[in-house]
């Protein structure tokens, strides 16, 4: 689900894909069958796809690891940290999010554990691209209600490959006087 942070801190969605108004920004959070590892790549200042969350976590973001406890909530930022929320809006209606999850450490692919936030090389593009092509991919339209949980399953099968989940959270843009 997504959380929406108004600017005052207080939270006012926890499901489904909402839109969010001037100034709210989110976070993120997931709860998984077992225990697995969580990438979130958004797009940056001119598009440029950034890794928010990987094996080395934003030491402000309240979050140790990027390895879920199985049954748990995951929440990313946490509350707890300085940096308690992620900023969407810019020029742009809508801001693209791609979570990856993984049982194991896409280190193992060739992605450095970096510091996020992270803006991603051109060969971690492509080496993002290939594995979306190989992963079990779920998009999910904008159409989910905002008191609606999103739930994805792997379809049977495939419960080695990493899951791959990509949604827009929608914006609405400050009126221009």
């Amino acid at each position: 689900g997504v959380d929406v942070v108004a600017q005052d801190g207080s939270v006012r969605i926890r499901t489904g894909l909402p839109d969010i108004g001037t100034g709210e920004s989110v976070r993120l959070r997931l709860t998984t069958a077992e225990s697995e590892f969580v990438y979130v790549v958004v797009a940056g200042p001119g598009d440029v796809p950034t890794l928010l969350l990987g094996d080395a976590p934003p030491p402000d973001a309240g979050v140790q690891s990027n390895r879920t406890v199985a049954g748990v909530d995951f929440v990313f930022p946490s509350p707890d940290g300085k940096l308690d929320r992620i900023a969407v809006g810019g020029d742009e209606r809508s801001t693209p999010f791609t979570i990856l999850v993984s049982k194991t450490s896409l280190a193992s692919w060739g992605w450095p554990a970096v510091d996020a936030p992270h803006e991603l090389s051109i060969d971690e593009r492509v080496s993002l691209a290939r594995l979306i092509l190989q992963a079990v991919s779920q998009e999910t339209a904008g159409s989910i209600g905002a008191s609606e949980m999103l739930e994805v399953r792997r379809p049977e099968g495939s419960e080695s490959k990493t899951m791959v989940l990509k949604f827009n959270i929608s914006h609405e843009m400050a009126a221009v006087h």
